[in-house]
């Protein structure tokens, strides 16, 4: 009954609280207009009332967009602004952030650095407000790389580790190497190399683990050149021969012709010239014109350094050949910049005029080119600008209408709050209940555990008078032996009892012990007790094979008490030599019996020798064991049984039977 009462106030209180809540309910009435204040359908809007967009929707508009980004910005910010009214205007916060994803990454692609910043910042906050996983993991690389084209190196770096940690739960080594990356590049402009080192050995061990050897030849030569700006030319070139194996075995011409371009910086100028011969084979093998191209101007360009020019023009004639395509003026001019100078060298002034000629038409024409290139870069981003103008007007407008919307949830509020001070009063008297239930649950508890806390004291005060009744016993042993004279059995005795103290000693300290622990402890304890007492009884000690002894436990010194009352209040009065048997007998799956049968002299007779002798006291061992078990029973849930009784009735020595019933461990 005591155990139910707090589940019963714990019901009565939810029952209380279920009517309270019912009762301070708005009607039906004030519900159907309060959920349609908070419909976004419901909401005045006076934004966008004639530029529906019905035949596409914000997410594909947006995804268009994305298409378009890098090859014609100004479509992409125009699909952009679109889907950001059609998002704003359906109140899809999702789609809204979406956009402002995108239109990071368009202006952080055309150098808009504040602007990217901005947008990323805004779609970031959108998802978190939201809660959308997906959509933080992609803003969140975008917003650390604005941070870091703005010098915000602190919060860029944040957030790339963040991204790092996202990339191995989610098992995308792909992205975990770009964030390494760029968290590298974050340290070299920091002038913090060794930092920026690590990340690139983290990196190759990744590119290592999945086999992609361009990405090793990738971060070797990173580390390579970070060794070789801190003047360890050693060192380095051991890198860049570790990316040069790794770039051979892929078909990578740029790449291989990069690593040894770095290499032929920490090399002799011959040895310089024979790795760019082997990047120009490469090249010629995977038919890599670009590469091919460079090569030959490199290797031009390397004897020229020399003076041998002789060697130099067949190179840079080559190069000047592969060049003379479209898209290769930079190249061009440069091989006919270099074949002047080896013309000059070889003192053909004619032709080295002739080529220098040419290498200025093709200037003029590359700084033309440029020119162009500028005046339509600051055009698109003028262009960017103005088109981004009536995104900031979208951004205006859908804020205000926020406020509309916020303005009709205040008035909504005050309307309701007579029926809030209402539901005050009817709070806080519920709590006021809820408040006593819970301290009368508490003071319950509390008083538990206090008899809980006695009943462990109290067995652990039983617990330690068995040690000294135990040894008491056993000290009479010896002491009789050495009445006796008979040292070297007291010798004996003495070292078999040491062995089984300690082995008492260390089970004393714990309520319970493996089954073939405390074993072991009767078998030594029979063994003493048959020394001294081997005219009195023989003894038996069985235990079942299939009984799995580690598989049940035992309080300690349980069984040895009832073993020892039959050896000294049964067998040692009988007349003649008796017998003791202790068996372990298993029962089922879920207990084990062991059973101490004596034929001695029987309670009844026992109990008058104790009398006529002047015997004091009851057995204090016996006593101790049976308080122990009740209170073991009741702490741990166990169910231990023991039972005494006469084995024959009809004679002398009618013996005693012990059966200690032993549950399998919990």
């Amino acid at each position: 009954y005591h155990m139910k009462r707090p589940i019963f106030f714990l019901l009565f209180t939810i029952f209380c609280l279920k009517s309270v809540i019912s009762f301070s309910q708005p009607p039906e009435s004030k519900k159907k207009f309060d959920k349609a204040s908070e419909s976004p359908k419901a909401a005045p809007s006076n934004v966008f009332k004639s530029s529906r967009i019905s035949s596409t929707n914000a997410r594909t508009l947006t995804q268009q967009a994305e298409i378009f980004k890098s090859e014609n910005p100004t479509l992409a910010v125009e699909k952009l602004e679109k889907a950001l009214k059609l998002s704003i205007e359906e109140k899809n916060q999702t789609d809204e952030a979406h956009c402002y994803r995108v239109l990071a990454i368009v202006n952080l692609q055309n150098g808009l650095k504040e602007s990217g910043l901005r947008f990323s910042q805004k779609a970031y906050k959108l998802f978190q407000k939201l809660n959308d996983k997906n959509g933080l993991n992609e803003t969140r690389p975008v917003l650390a790389q604005a941070y870091f084209v703005n010098n915000q190196n602190e919060n860029a770096e944040k957030l790339f580790k963040e991204h790092i940690e996202f990339s191995k739960a989610s098992n995308m080594p792909t992205e975990e190497v770009i964030a390494r990356y760029k968290i590298a590049d974050i340290y070299l402009s920091q002038n913090n190399q060794e930092l920026a080192k690590k990340q690139f050995e983290q990196i190759l061990s990744i590119e290592k683990k999945r086999g992609n050897t361009d990405g090793e030849a990738i971060a070797n030569k990173r580390i390579g050149e970070i060794y070789q700006s801190q003047k360890q030319n050693k060192r380095a070139l051991d890198y860049y021969k570790e990316a040069q194996d790794a770039a051979g075995k892929g078909n990578n011409a740029k790449s291989y012709s990069e690593i040894n371009n770095s290499i032929s910086r920490v090399v002799p100028e011959e040895e310089a010239i024979d790795l760019r011969k082997k990047s120009l084979e490469k090249s010629q093998e995977t038919k890599d014109v670009d590469v091919e191209t460079t090569e030959n101007l490199e290797i031009g360009n390397s004897y020229l350094d020399q003076n041998k020019s002789q060697s130099a023009i067949p190179y840079l004639q080559r190069s000047l050949e592969l060049s003379d395509r479209p898209g290769k003026l930079k190249e061009k001019s440069e091989a006919l910049k270099s074949l002047s100078e080896a013309y000059q060298q070889q003192k053909q002034y004619e032709k080295a005029m002739l080529t220098f000629q040419k290498y200025l038409t093709i200037k003029d024409t590359l700084i033309a080119q440029k020119e162009r290139q500028i005046l339509k870069m600051l055009s698109s981003n003028i262009a960017l600008s103005e088109q981004q103008k009536q995104i900031e007007f979208l951004e205006n407008d859908a804020e205000l209408n926020r406020q509309k919307i916020s303005a009709l949830s205040h008035e909504q509020d005050a309307k309701e709050e007579i029926l809030r001070r209402q539901r005050l009063l009817i709070y806080s008297l519920t709590f006021g209940l809820i408040l006593i239930i819970i301290l009368s649950y508490l003071i319950y508890k509390n008083a538990q555990k206090r008899r809980v806390a006695n009943q462990l004291l109290a067995l652990k005060s039983l617990r330690s008078q068995m040690n000294p009744h135990f040894i008491f016993n056993a000290l009479n042993s010896v002491n009789s032996f050495i009445s006796k004279n008979d040292e070297r059995s007291a010798n004996k005795y003495l070292a078999d009892f040491s062995k089984l103290m300690r082995m008492v000693m260390e089970n004393s300290q714990h309520d319970f012990v493996p089954l073939s622990h405390e074993i072991s402890i009767l078998q030594l304890y029979l063994t003493l007790e048959h020394f001294r007492f081997q005219e009195k009884f023989d003894y038996t000690f069985a235990v079942d094979e299939d009984i799995d002894a580690d598989a049940y436990e035992v309080p300690p010194m349980l069984i040895q008490p009832y073993i020892e009352n039959a050896v000294w209040h049964g067998l040692r009065y009988k007349e003649h030599k008796g017998n003791l048997s202790v068996k372990f007998k298993k029962n089922n799956n879920s207990s084990v019996s062991v059973i101490i049968e004596d034929d001695g002299i029987g309670r009844k007779k026992s109990a008058e020798l104790k009398t006529e002798n002047q015997k004091t006291g009851t057995s204090t061992g016996i006593k101790n064991t049976v308080s122990r078990i009740e209170l073991i029973n009741e702490l741990y849930r166990k169910n231990i049984k023991i039972d005494i009784s006469d084995l024959k009735s009809d004679i002398d020595n009618v013996g005693t039977q012990v059966v200690i019933s032993l549950p399998k461990k919990n």
